[in-house]
This record gives structure tokens, sequence and C-alpha cells, in this order.
């Protein structure tokens, strides 16, 4: 609770903001519509925090959550609600306890001087009447545009935020290029004044920087930079850095973690973390990456591209119960020989896979007391893993073959029906291989 209040008494991050939530709880609003006027008054807002215990962290405000409390030591997050953070809001203001002593006077002074009730004071009392207590300085929309136009101070970084913002301003990687772009790998935007210190995330960056574009206001006439855009533009057709690389390919960067490139773009490269179950893309500028691929050298070895490949083979599943097993072998090691390489298959790697055919019609090579098969049986065991060994036996129940003719009987009436191309779902397990394999 006293973190909470410490934090609501810091104000909204803007200037005034203080008085216009005490405004608010005036008029005695209801739940919603107070939420609704908190979300568009905090924004996307944060800054560096120091709690009561001494340790540090960062709050931050976000429109879809609330308050995002971050605690770097205990190394946990909490989230208040805005339904929460609303109600606290309403207690203070009810409790008169929101605005401090100082506010208070100069809300008064405010208001006095909106109704016209100020009066002159005479010269002489003015010279002994005690002078009012400063109020605490705010950082206002004006403090940030001017640390935006001073950026990083590169008039050259400023003339690429111009050139990239012109396609990328709602995009959501734009922040992260931002970022980037500007350097140091800080966790948000810092503007300082005086003593204070307001720490804006990228996204919300990402909005003023386009505002002040937007209003040609981000370039000042005194750079250079602006008359680039005002009577050269003809300038900035020039070929960007060459990237050696092309989508689909694998490079290494920090603790040679594994990344996919996803896009090579005019500006940008977005890479892509295979590790993740959920997509998480990472957007660099093509100079940034360039000097990460300097930081992080790259294995020598050409890297081999992955093709789709298409089954063709009419024939497959065809054979004794032998042979079929020692495809399903083969199929095995080679998957295990290209996972242990880290690499795509080729294309003959890529047609020994697509004769495996399961273990639904095998049953006996797992029979460790089938004399007939006690060959296959060691050779299975001697290839996979106790886990690899149970799942595959556990298949012998639910992994059939399905033969190229009755999978082109198939599409051949799909076809009859009218369908030519498009999406198809298939919730098979191992008849996937086949169906897949053999779409156009």
């Amino acid at each position: 609770m006293v973190e909470i209040e410490h934090e609501l008494f810091r104000g909204t991050g803007t200037q005034d903001g203080k008085f216009r939530v005490h405004q608010l709880y005036q008029s005695m609003p209801d739940s919603k519509t107070a939420i609704d006027f908190l979300k568009q008054e905090y924004g996307f807002y944060g800054h560096s925090h120091t709690f009561t215990d001494g340790t540090s962290g960062f709050i931050n405000y976000q429109p879809s959550k609330g308050m995002v409390i971050q605690n770097y030591t205990a190394k946990n997050n909490i989230i208040l609600k805005w339904a929460d953070v609303e109600k606290h809001l309403r207690a203070l203001v009810a409790a008169d306890r929101y605005l401090t002593t100082e506010e208070k006077n100069e809300l008064e002074s405010r208001e006095r001087s909106f109704a016209g009730l100020d009066t002159p004071l005479h010269e002489h009392e003015s010279s002994q009447s005690p002078q009012p207590a400063p109020i605490a300085q705010e950082i206002t929309q004006t403090d940030i545009d001017a640390a935006l136009l001073a950026w990083n101070g590169n008039t050259e970084s400023k003339r690429n935020v111009v050139l990239y913002m012109q396609d990328h301003s709602r995009e959501r990687n734009t922040a992260e290029w931002l970022k980037n772009e500007y350097g140091g790998n800080i966790p948000a935007f810092i503007v300082v004044k005086s003593d204070l210190t307001l720490e804006l995330p990228w996204a919300k960056v990402q909005r003023y920087i386009a505002k002040l574009i937007a209003e040609d206001n981000f370039l000042t006439k005194t750079e250079p930079a602006y008359n680039d855009f005002e009577s050269e533009p003809q300038r900035f057709t020039v070929e960007p850095p060459s990237i050696p690389y092309i989508p689909g390919d694998t490079i290494y960067l920090e603790n040679n973690t594994a990344f996919i490139i996803e896009k090579i773009g005019q500006y940008d490269i977005t890479l892509r973390d295979p590790s993740l179950f959920y997509p998480i893309l990472r957007s660099e500028s093509r100079e940034r990456f360039l000097q990460l691929l300097e930081r992080y050298p790259q294995p020598e070895t050409a890297q081999e591209k992955g093709e789709n490949f298409r089954i063709t083979d009419e024939h497959l599943g065809e054979g004794g119960k032998r042979e079929k097993f020692q495809r399903n072998l083969a199929a095995i090691i080679t998957l295990q020989s290209i996972e242990k390489e880290n690499r795509p298959a080729t294309k003959t790697e890529q047609e020994t896979l697509s004769k495996y055919i399961g273990w639904g019609g095998l049953p006996e090579v797992f029979d460790k007391d089938n004399n007939s098969y006690a060959g296959e049986f060691a050779q299975l065991k001697s290839v996979l893993s106790e886990d690899e060994y149970e799942m595959a036996r556990a298949s012998t129940l639910n992994a059939h073959y399905t033969s190229p003719t009755v999978i082109k009987a198939i599409y051949d009436t799909v076809e009859r029906m009218g369908f030519t191309t498009g999406n198809i779902l298939e919730q098979r397990c191992l008849g996937l291989i086949q169906y897949w394999g053999r779409c156009a």
C-alpha cells in the first residue's frame, strides 16, 4: 500500500497531471469514466524507482494493463490493474491526501486567478510578505520534445530516423529499431530536467517522434540534414549497406544464440529465435546488424540452404517388413545426423526421410522374444534412447502408413469437387508426411 501511494504521489508524468486527476474526482465520476480518463492521462509512461526497502526497479504504465511494478532485486513483476489504480486515487483524493500543501496552494492560486479574484499587493506589503514555497518542477512536453530533438547528438542518426519513420512509423518493431539506432542498449529514453528524471518507453518515443516529423519539427533548420530533405532528396537513393545473407539463413549472436533471418528490409533486419515456441521478432538496423556480425564472428563454413521437398515416388511403402524396417532405420539415422550438425537436409537425405512409414505395421521389431526379428530389435535399441524407443513402441497402436494409391484417390476426389488450391487441415499423425509431401 505504501509503495503504491508513493508512486501515485509522483503524478502522471506530464505537466499538471496531478491537477487534472484531482479535478476529475471533483465531478464524482463513475469507475469506468475515471479508468478511461486515467488510461489516456498516463498513456505509456515509465521510470526507474527506488522502493522503501532500498531495492531498485522500474515502474511503467500501459493502457492495456495498468501499473506494472518490476523489482530488480526480487526479480518479480506485480501488475496493478487500472480498476485498482483508480480505487487508490479515488481514496487519496477523498481523504485530501493526493495533493501536497504546496500543490494545494498552487491550485488555489490558479483558481483565484482564473476567477479574477487576485488583488495586487502594495509594494511595501509585497516586500514584507513571506515568499511562497517553490512548487515542485515537472517534466513537460516541451522538455520531452527538446530531449528528442537533441536525440543522441548525431545528425546523421536523426536523418536515418526520419528516413526509417517515413515507411515504418506505425509498425510494432519500430520502437526496437529506434532503441538500437539511439545506441547504448538502454531500456528507456531518458529525459533529464534539473534533478528530475523521466524514462520514456520506446513505444512512446516512437509516437512522439512520429508527431514531430509530421509537424516538420524533428530536424531543425540549422542542421545540415534538414536541407538534404528540402532540396536534395535524390541523395537518399544510395544503396544501403550490403548484407551478406538472405532470408532463411541462420546467424549466431550473443552467447552463440541462433537467429533465423526473417526479413531484410531497406533499413532494418528482422530476426527470429527458433528456440522459442511463440515467435518473438528482433529488429536491427543494417548498420547495427553489421556491427553485430563483427562482434560475433560467424562460422566459416558456408550455410546450406534448405529447400521444400515434394514426394513423387509412387512406390513408397512397398516391399516386405524387413525392407520397410531398414528404410525406417535409415531415416532415423539420417535425422540424427542432421540434428547433430544443425543443418538443413540435402536432397538425398530428404529422399531418405520421405521413406519413413512409421511402426504401425511393424510391431514384431519391438518384441524381444521374437527370434525372427532379433537382429532388427537389437539395431533399433542401439540407435534410439530409452524415451525414443518407448515412444516408437507405443506408436505401433496408432501410427499406420497410408499408401500413395489411397492418397491420390482422395486428392482426385477433392479436385473433382472443385478444390484446386488453398490450405488443407490434416489432423492425422504419420499421414501428414505422405499427404503434405504430395501437395503441389
